[in-house]
This record gives C-alpha cells, sequence and structure tokens, in this order.
C-alpha cells in the first residue's frame, strides 16, 4: 500500500509539472524524505525518465509545428503572389478579358 501512494505522490508531482511547463519536477517532501529507499528511488527515477521523455517529445513536436506553419505561410504567400497578376490583368483591360492563356487553358480544362 505505500508503495502505491509513493508512486501516486511522484505521479502527481510529475503531472503538475508537466501541466504548468516547469523544467523539473518537485516531489514532494515526504517522499525525498524516503529516498534512500531502493523503490523510493525508483519510482523517482521512473517518473522523472517520463517526464524527460514527454518534455523532449513536445518540444520535438513544437518544432515540427512551427516549421509546418512557416511552409504554410510560404505557401500562401506563393498563392498570393500568383494570384495578383492575373488579378491585374483582368482589372487592366489586357488582352481579351479572359485572363492570361495559362488561366484560359485551366478555366476550360475545368468546363469540361
Amino acid at each position: 500500500m505505500v508503495k502505491t501512494l509513493d508512486g501516486l505522490m511522484a505521479r502527481g508531482a510529475r503531472l503538475r509539472a508537466e501541466q504548468q511547463g516547469l523544467d523539473k519536477i518537485t516531489y514532494p517532501k515526504e517522499l525525498l524524505d524516503r529516498a534512500g529507499d531502493l523503490e523510493v528511488k525508483n519510482i523517482i527515477a521512473s517518473e522523472s525518465k517520463l517526464f524527460e521523455v514527454r518534455t523532449n517529445g513536445r518540444v520535438g513536436q513544437r518544432a515540427q509545428l512551427h516549421e509546418r506553419i512557416t511552409q504554410l505561410n510560404e505557401e500562401i504567400a506563393g498563392l498570393v503572389a500568383r494570384k495578383r497578376p492575373r488579378t491585374r490583368n483582368r482589372a487592366g483591360g489586357k488582352g481579351t478579358g479572359r485572363g492570361s492563356d495559362s488561366t484560359t487553358s485551366i478555366w476550360c480544362r475545368c468546363r469540361g
């Protein structure tokens, strides 16, 4: 029963640290007082390792998401840049009013 309580105290400390975005776990004093006990030592080591793995995973995932945001912003900028010349062509009254040859080609293919 004591082992279960020790495990729950350590897990609670880890989850609080994760929730608050802390760099390290602050274990309860009553658990640290018995850190010399092999079972308590193993419990703390296990929760600390899990904390490290989960934290590193979130950091890696966050980096991937930031990279994806950058890629999508570049894609959006490219699409906006491609759209501008077509808009100017139509507004400027150049050509037949149906857009550039490539626009007309795409338009014809889409219509079927």
